[in-house]
């Protein structure tokens, strides 16, 4: 499955190819195919391959495309359950 790949070290993003979402069990990166044929794990972000969302990349500077991509993936954090007892 063709994906865009994001990292701190793509200034932008990288088309690559996704063969799985984990190494194993215990190790959580992903496993890609760079153009050049390289199987790479990695912990960078992964995103759908659709115009929507390239065009959303293409539309910041490459230099910035991490910085958005992590604050779309990260979710906000104030504290898991509403109702849980204070202590």
């Amino acid at each position: 499955m063709q994906v865009l790949h994001i990292t701190p070290s793509t200034k932008g993003y990288e088309v690559v190819k996704l063969l799985a979402n984990q190494v194993d069990r215990r190790n959580s990166f992903s496993v890609i195919e760079r153009p050049n044929g390289d199987i790479h794990m990695t912990g960078g972000l992964i995103f759908e391959d659709t115009q929507l969302i390239r065009s959303f990349f293409e539309s910041v500077a490459p230099d910035m495309v991490y910085e958005l991509a992590q604050s779309l993936r990260i979710q906000p954090y104030v504290k898991m359950f509403y109702m849980e007892e204070e202590a």
